[in-house]
């Protein structure tokens, strides 16, 4: 059997930590395993330069010639566009010179993100991204609301496609001691403003609050709150080790689509408390492994009283395998566009 060829453009890759990277680096491993070729197009093979407000995030400069290049050579039979910053831009360009079919993700609320940063209106960007999104094949989302959400704004051919967690990775370990006065509040993301993480830190809680993670609010939050336990951003058996050791997990942002972190922490036995905004409900069952509300102290303190196995079996309802087959089938095979001919064009017989 042939081999499929798989191009996936992103802007958000490695050495930046994220939650769309984890997803797409097991997806990449994953679509390998089914017998595909899988070709990454990231910043990594451009000139780049940091984004204005965050430098940790490194964008590509005048990627148009080289994207039409790779594309022109390896001829791929499917492409997904995972983000939506500069290479996103640049193959929204090239597809009009090629006519190739491909998918999109809606990952971020980006429109919300960058308003919090600018103050650039939210329906200036709501704009700008249904041009970008309009000619997707499908739009990938992650939750129903989130597709709900989108169709008000008239975004066309949305499929739901909710992320997972590596429930063989983050597996919940016995007898993990941190030297913390228990109970332990948790946060583990981006140190960043559009997370809200400052709601957690003035939360008035006499116990311990622990930040995992790093970003470009990190130092002025350490300074500014001496008495929270921040740490930088741990992988696998150290992140693991740091989740089982705490009690409770906090998720103060109000403009994730979905938060990975959430199903990793879950999966670590920790409940999770958040405010009461649309895109949870579909992941999770309030009082059960999950309290959300519009006061988020006492949603940390209410998840004190719940059964600590509930968050594992919602996490378990998320598997690799199953998100991976669903993101397969939601690809386009790759024929061209025809490409429709102006008159001209047809008075002069040009190709």
């Amino acid at each position: 059997m042939k081999r499929k060829k798989f191009l996936i453009i992103t802007d958000a890759w490695k050495p930046q930590v994220s939650g769309v990277i984890t997803v797409l680096e097991k997806l990449i491993s994953w679509i390998k395993k089914l017998w595909n070729e899988v070709i990454v197009i990231n910043p990594t093979m451009f000139t780049t330069m940091p984004l204005p407000t965050y430098k940790e995030i490194e964008l590509a400069v005048f990627p148009n010639a080289k994207i039409k290049k790779i594309i022109s050579e390896e001829k791929p039979d499917y492409i997904h566009i995972a983000t939506e910053w500069t290479l996103w831009i640049a193959w929204i360009m090239v597809c009009k010179q090629l006519w190739y079919k491909y998918t999109t993700a809606y990952h971020t609320k980006l429109p919300e993100y960058v308003n919090l940063r600018t103050k650039i209106p939210v329906k200036w960007w709501d704009k700008a991204m249904k041009y970008f999104h309009k000619k997707s094949s499908r739009v990938l989302v992650s939750t129903y609301t989130m597709k709900k959400e989108l169709e008000e704004k008239w975004f066309k051919n949305l499929r739901v496609y909710p992320l997972w967690v590596d429930t063989k990775k983050f597996k919940h370990k016995q007898k993990i001691c941190l030297n913390l006065p228990k109970p332990v509040f948790c946060y583990m993301w981006r140190v960043a403003i559009e997370k809200s993480i400052e709601d957690f830190l003035k939360l008035d809680l006499p116990w311990s609050k622990l930040i995992i993670w790093d970003g470009p609010q990190r130092e002025e939050l350490e300074k500014k709150y001496p008495e929270a336990n921040f740490v930088w951003y741990k992988k696998w058996q150290e992140l693991v080790n740091l989740l089982s050791a705490s009690d409770v997990f906090v998720f103060p942002s109000k403009t994730d689509t979905f938060g990975l972190v959430i199903l990793e922490a879950m999966a670590c036995w920790l409940p999770v408390a958040a405010y009461n905004v649309l895109w949870p409900k579909d992941i999770i069952t309030n009082w059960y492994d999950w309290y959300t509300w519009e006061d988020l102290q006492k949603c940390a303190l209410e998840c004190l009283k719940i059964e600590k196995n509930n968050p594992l079996k919602t996490a378990n309802n998320y598997s690799w395998d199953n998100m991976v087959k669903r993101f397969i089938a939601y690809q386009v095979i790759n024929k061209k566009k025809k490409c429709k001919k102006s008159l001209i064009h047809k008075l002069l017989n040009l190709s």
